[in-house]
């Protein structure tokens, strides 16, 4: 512990030299020509000739906004995918051992479908085809349903293990999705206030996790229903491929009726 807080130790020292983000900045109606020259300098490229658009007029938005519509929604939806995804992913990785086999094998393979989930976010999430939304609904439905047909398959046997590790794959790859969804979905001013509620709710899903693997019965089967009602509620919540990132509330409602086109592509 002391060796990880000593470590941390020069990132505080960090905070006066990272700049703000330069879109944060003009959300807000400040200057960004001096941040814009600064990173243009840092990566040793010209200043960008266009710059942002200036704020429009009216009542600047902040982490309030959150509480109105369509925004509440959202954020209740990717709060309880995010509480469920944590919760899923957790409960496979510290449950191996009661799938039976030996467990060492068992981490290992898990850890193993790890690594092509994450590959398979960078081939389908910017598709106009897949996408951030039918990915995350695919991934979410298919781990909860392997989840509740493990519950009943008998401990150690082949098939189980199978289950749980494409239950671990999905599970990984709707993990990586909601990272980023997560945080497109939200106009700039209330971008990383919303991005930490997801992600305490995700610590709220990690803390249940043990809870499960410990006094539940049949801790696949509750990992099973939130992960099935996270990926049909998110059924709801709107496509952000190939679409700018909202700055506004207005921005938002506006983006809900553009079509999602390949990334590659532009809009």
């Amino acid at each position: 512990l002391m060796v990880a807080f000593w470590a941390t130790v020069p990132l505080i020292g960090m905070t006066w030299w990272v700049r703000e983000s330069p879109k944060w900045e003009a959300a807000l109606g400040m200057d960004v020509t001096e941040t814009l020259h600064f990173l243009a300098r840092f990566d040793g490229r010209p200043v960008p000739s266009i710059l942002f658009e200036p704020p429009k007029e009216g009542p600047r938005e902040d982490l309030f906004v959150l509480m109105r519509h369509p925004l509440a929604m959202r954020l209740a939806i990717m709060a309880l995918a995010w509480a469920s995804v944590s919760m899923a992913y957790y409960a496979l990785a510290m449950g191996v051992e009661s799938i039976g086999t030996d467990i060492y094998v068992s981490s290992i393979l898990g850890a193993m479908a790890e690594l092509p989930a994450v590959a398979m976010f960078f081939c389908l999430a910017d598709s106009a085809y897949v996408g951030r939304r039918l990915m995350t609904v695919v991934c979410f439905v298919v781990a909860g349903g392997l989840c509740a047909m493990g519950a009943l398959l008998r401990p150690g046997s082949v098939e189980l293990l199978i289950s749980v590790i494409v239950s671990r794959f999905c599970i990984s790859a709707a993990f990586t999705v909601l990272y980023i969804w997560g945080a497109e979905l939200f106009p700039t001013a209330a971008r990383n206030g919303a991005l930490g509620i997801q992600s305490m709710f995700a610590r709220i899903g990690g803390i249940a996790a043990s809870v499960v693997l410990v006094y539940a019965e049949a801790p696949l089967l509750y990992v099973a229903i939130p992960c099935i009602v996270a990926g049909l509620l998110c059924i709801l919540v709107h496509e952000t491929a190939g679409q700018p990132l909202p700055d506004t509330l207005e921005d938002v409602v506006n983006h809900e009726k553009l079509p999602v086109v390949d990334k590659g592509k532009g809009v």
